[in-house]
Parts: C-alpha cells; structure tokens; sequence
C-alpha cells in the first residue's frame, strides 16, 4: 500500500459518521450515574443525559444500560454508594456535583467519570487543569464562583439602600462552598453587603437577623429544597437570588448562571466520546459560555420592587 493510499485510508476514517464506529456489535454499554442530595428535580437531567447519548448512538434499553443511584450529603455514605456503583464495572461514571465527584474519585482511579455541576474543578481538586485534566476525570464546569461577584452586583442594582443579606450555607460537608467562601464575602463586600450566613437548620432566622435579602449558592438537597426557599422568601416579603433560573420560573425573584440542562447535555457529550475511547484526561474541562440573566416580574410586583429599566433591558428571560 503506497502513502497516498494510507492517506485516503485515514481521510476516511476521520470522516466517518461518529456513531457508526461507536459501538461495538453486540456490546452492551454500562453507565453509573451518581446524583446530588437533590435528587427528586433530577428527572429533567435524566431526560437530557439519554437524549443526548441517544443521539450519539448509545440507547438507553437496546445497546446501554444505566444505574442511576442518589447521594446523602454525607461523605461516608456517599463514598459507600460510589464503591457500589464501582463494584458493578460501569464503562463510565457521570456524577453530579463536588461532593459526588469527589466520592466517585475515591472508589476508582481507573474508570472514567465524567463530571457536571462543579463549580470550580481546580480549587475543588477534582482535576488539575481545564485544557489537560490529567487522570480519569473531566467533565464541564458550572463557574457558579467566577459569577457569584455578577449577582451581587446585580443585587446592589436592584437594592442601592440594602445592606444586610442572608447567605443560605449548603451543609458543612458541601466542599464546593467551603472553597467558595472567600470568594463570596468579598464580593459582597465590593459592592459593600454585610453578609450574614444561615444554615439550613437555621433558615427561619432570617427575619429576625433582620436581613434584607436572601442570597443562595447552591441547592441544600431533599432537607430543603429551591420551593421550600423560594416559598419561605415570599413569606418573608425579602427578595431571593438564586443560581439559576430554573428557580426564577418556580417563584424566585432573580437569578444569573449558566442552564443547568445545557451542561448536563455538554457532560453527556462528553460521556459519549468516553464511551467511544477517549481518555478522561485528555478532554478539555468545558464551560457553558452563554449566561441568564433571569427576572420574575411577578414576584418583584409582589414584593414592591421596582425593577431599574437599566436592568430590565439586560435580562435574557422576563416572568410575568
């Protein structure tokens, strides 16, 4: 065989239809899945996660077979589950959140796991670098700390006299916001909030710390879920700032993040070549590069809030 007919040879090859060398005939794919404390609002992701595979030839039922199983929010327990997943020598693992990679990362060095809803991969120690992650992990970052200085920002706008904002804390065992402290309270110091943290066993506290408004990093999990805080801000009569706008169409008034829904459809994409061949440690860490900027106008009329039209011309989704 002469160069110029390695050369086709390769040509065709790279030009192939993806999911027509994807599968190997008869082969049965396996997939662990390891969700967050939240996991009565996953039904969306699942949704999302075998579409998307689906559209890379990998069908949930015929040639793949999934094991969804929930975390606890506690790190043993956690850990327990990921080794059980483990134990059933998935091909991949896609996990859901800091705190499930890194219980997944604790079970295995060798099987590929494929993260979503991490917010800062690097300062977690989930992988070493965004370009070359290194290992058996990659996955796509939330960035919820890169943006948290934006919604304070954002806040200030909407309340220029505000001064004292509750700071609803994830459980102590969340190692995403233990990483995000620092970041937080100097944003809110920059555009000068007095941040006043409130645990979940806390959270009724709010009024009598006198807050002005609420602010949430992250979901807490089934003990206290978006609703139970969306419904508690309305209670209160305070406005709510929350990660994304999932929770702004459910009540909340505002919220800037990436779509939860389209990072989990860029992990099951990334999944997918995983399931194909390729190393973990060799796939770029990705990131949503499209933001929302969310308002519910019903619940700033609800609470007297008069939104600046400044504001308003900069929101990507207006609720009535």
């Amino acid at each position: 065989m002469n160069r110029r007919h390695i050369v086709v040879g390769l040509l065709a090859c790279a030009t192939a239809p993806v999911t027509g060398r994807a599968q190997e005939a008869g082969r049965i794919y396996r997939v662990g899945v390891l969700f967050g404390e939240g996991g009565n609002s996953m039904t969306p992701d699942q949704d999302v996660v075998r579409e998307q595979l689906a559209a890379h030839g990998f069908v949930d039922g015929r040639n793949l077979q999934m094991t969804w199983r929930g975390g606890s929010g506690w790190t043993d327990i956690d850990r327990k589950t990921a080794l059980e997943l483990v134990a059933g020598q998935p091909d991949a693992i896609l996990s859901f959140s800091t705190a499930m990679t890194q219980a997944v990362q604790f079970a295995t060095k060798s099987i590929p796991i494929v993260f979503v809803q991490v917010s800062d991969p690097i300062a977690d120690g989930v992988v070493k670098d965004y370009a070359h992650p290194g290992g058996n992990t990659t996955g796509v970052s939330t960035q919820h700390r890169e943006i948290v200085g934006k919604r304070f920002e954002l806040l200030r706008e909407l309340l220029p006299k505000a001064r004292r904002v509750a700071l609803v804390t994830p459980y102590a065992t969340d190692p995403s916001f233990v990483a995000a402290r620092p970041t937080i309270a100097e944003a809110a110091r920059r555009v000068d909030f007095e941040l006043i943290e409130v645990t979940h066993i806390e959270i009724h506290r709010i009024a009598e710390k006198q807050a002005e408004a609420m602010f949430v990093f992250t979901v807490l999990g089934e003990a206290f879920t978006m609703d139970n805080l969306i419904d508690l801000a309305a209670k209160l009569r305070i406005p709510s700032v929350f990660p994304d706008a999932r929770w702004v169409r459910r009540g909340g008034l505002f919220s800037y993040g990436t779509d939860p829904l389209a990072n989990t459809r860029l992990a099951a994409d990334q999944l997918a070549r995983v399931l194909r061949g390729a190393k973990p440690g060799d796939l770029p860490v990705e990131q949503n590069p499209r933001f929302v900027f969310a308002i519910n106008l019903a619940t700033a009329k609800a609470l007297g809030l008069s939104i600046p039209r400044s504001v308003l011309v900069r929101a990507d989704e207006l609720l009535q």
